[in-house]
């Protein structure tokens, strides 16, 4: 019997730890959306310098649920899910990189088949798209001299931690 109970508690463990990553997971991803959208929106704009002719705007709308679309595989596949960045480091920065430019490469060869937004805009919002999550991502190094007036402590360093 106390084999079962713990066998219980094991799984119901795993799956309180695994719906609160997918929550986390899903308010990522909700945001990335968010800002990938304000990257190419805000690029199309600047592109035509605020008065974006209506059949760009059109082509757009066609064009940003791809853009989301591939943003968001390139993230998933590169494993930018699922983990706690609270400690990102140049690994995480690398991957973020590397998941900007297949995503821009996929973008880019979706425009030679079916040209719908002019190339700077994909390029220019690839590159403010992934600036963009990188801020959101490393928002706890970006900002943490606010942290270290707060909390008064003796720095430590460990030795042979693993």
């Amino acid at each position: 019997m106390p084999h079962v109970k713990a066998r219980i508690r094991a799984l119901w463990t795993r799956s309180a730890s695994r719906t609160v990553q997918m929550r986390s997971d899903v308010t990522v991803v909700g945001l990335d959306v968010i800002l990938t959208t304000l990257a190419y929106l805000t690029m199309l704009v600047l592109r035509f310098d605020g008065s974006v002719p209506d059949k760009y705007w059109a082509a757009f709308w066609r064009f940003l649920p791809l853009a989301i679309a591939a943003t968001l595989v390139c993230n998933w596949a590169l494993g930018l899910y699922g983990q706690l960045w609270r400690h990102a480091s140049i690994y995480e920065a690398r991957r973020l990189v590397t998941s900007g430019v297949a995503a821009t490469g996929v973008l880019l060869a979706l425009q030679v088949l079916r040209y719908e937004v002019p190339i700077s805009v994909v390029i220019t919002g690839a590159v403010l798209g992934s600036f963009l999550m990188a801020m959101l991502r490393f928002q706890s190094r970006l900002f943490s001299f606010r942290r270290r007036g707060e909390q008064p402590g003796l720095r430590v360093v460990v030795i042979g931690a693993g």
